[in-house]
């Protein structure tokens, strides 16, 4: 949403990183309907990272309990078949807010590589955002080398 198919993040951190990055996210969807697809998806692509984040929920009021449960269960199905996580906080849905603590308590509970403040700074940057809550071209390619410059620090690429 607010950018081209070729400007999302997967696409650019797949530029950046030449490394194949499958986007296997879905507009609008909650972790409600990406816990029940991820089985299927760790399956059918075998990766050996997945990023989270977990917006659409916060944007739709969810409980934060069921959200945490739900992105615990996300975490557990992928490290149950090998595949490292690395979790992005959102927001909660609050002008200048920082990110919902449930997420600092889900990477310390599995262990996690975590970003806390990546989502709110560019959700905080007018200029690199299309809409209320959606990047834009600028925005998504900000958060693509910044998840790249994470994943460079944390020894996952080179």
């Amino acid at each position: 949403m607010g950018a081209g198919k070729q400007d999302s993040y997967p696409s650019v951190l797949a530029e950046l990183s030449g490394l194949a990055v499958i986007n296997a996210g879905v507009p609008g969807e909650t972790t409600g309907g990406g816990v029940k697809r991820l089985p299927a998806e760790l399956e059918r692509h075998s990766p050996d990272l997945l990023l989270i984040e977990g917006g659409n929920d916060i944007l739709k009021n969810r409980n934060h309990d069921s959200i945490k449960a739900t992105l615990s269960a996300m975490i557990q199905a992928a490290k149950s078949r090998g595949v490292q996580v690395v979790l992005f906080g959102i927001p909660r849905k609050n002008l200048f807010s920082g990110t919902a603590p449930f997420y600092q308590e889900l990477a310390d509970e599995h262990q996690l590589v975590f970003d806390d403040s990546l989502v709110s700074d560019l959700l905080h940057t007018s200029s690199l955002k299309s809409d209320q809550v959606h990047l834009n071209k600028a925005g998504y390619r900000k958060m693509a080398e910044s998840i790249y410059e994470l994943l460079q620090e944390k020894g996952a690429v080179y």
